[in-house]
């Protein structure tokens, strides 16, 4: 009887320890998204700061909105980021 408890329990040992590896190879992976839409953030922040600072100075000189669209292409080359 003391032996089959062993064995039983062993058993449920093995089972954790295949549960833990699965869960610490998933943990990973979301560490390594996390990584990757903090940096995504990281870069939107940028770009909305930019883009802020953008408006107010065509607020401030009064510019035509091509005039403006034209900076915002420069300054941000969304092309490079996206």
């Amino acid at each position: 009887m003391f032996s089959k408890t062993v064995v039983k329990q062993g058993e449920k040992i093995i089972q954790l320890e295949k549960q833990n590896t699965l869960l610490s190879t998933e943990n990973e992976s979301y560490k390594e998204e996390n990584k990757v839409l903090r940096y995504e953030l990281e870069e939107l922040k940028l770009l909305k700061d930019k883009i802020a600072r953008i408006v107010l100075n065509a607020d401030k000189k009064q510019e035509n909105y091509f005039v403006t669209f034209e900076k915002i292409k420069k300054e941000l080359d969304v092309g490079k980021t996206y």
